[in-house]
């Protein structure tokens, strides 16, 4: 069998597991993290035929995918944090503003803002007792 052939009957059995565990049967493609992604390659190396070693070709070129993979991560967590980052200015500078919003029930809320809330990658903005979460709100005022 070659080595496309041996790549894909190692890689099938991941995404065969990642969708049978989620308990849904779509046909969402799921990405492979960092570790499953060493962890094939690792399988691969290991399981090689011994009398025909992986040319040094494509050695190099699958080290080459995963410094490519490891620069897409690292890149991606500044994009995220870059991102959350122009969130909390937004929210920052709706505070003393008055805002409308639509909740989780399609009901109008509104009122100044007060605060900034994060929790985690989410920017909301606090409206007395009411969170609101940035995407939701459709109306500012000065």
């Amino acid at each position: 069998m070659d080595e496309l052939g041996d790549l894909n009957s190692i890689i099938a059995p991941v995404f065969n597991t990642a969708s049978s565990t989620n308990g849904t049967n779509d046909s969402t493609p799921t990405t492979l993290s960092q570790q499953e992604f060493f962890s094939i390659m690792i399988s691969e190396l290991t399981n090689q035929d011994p009398l025909e070693p992986q040319d040094n070709n494509d050695f190099l070129n699958q080290v080459a995918q995963l410094q490519n993979l490891e620069t897409m991560d690292r890149l991606t967590q500044g994009i995220e944090g870059l991102l959350l980052s122009q969130q909390i200015t937004s929210g920052s500078s709706l505070i003393g503003q008055t805002v409308s919003a639509v909740d989780d029930n399609g009901l109008e809320v509104g009122g100044t803002v007060d605060r900034v809330v994060v929790q985690g990658q989410d920017v909301s903005v606090g409206v007395g007792p009411n969170v609101i979460p940035l995407s939701r709100v459709v109306e500012i005022q000065a």
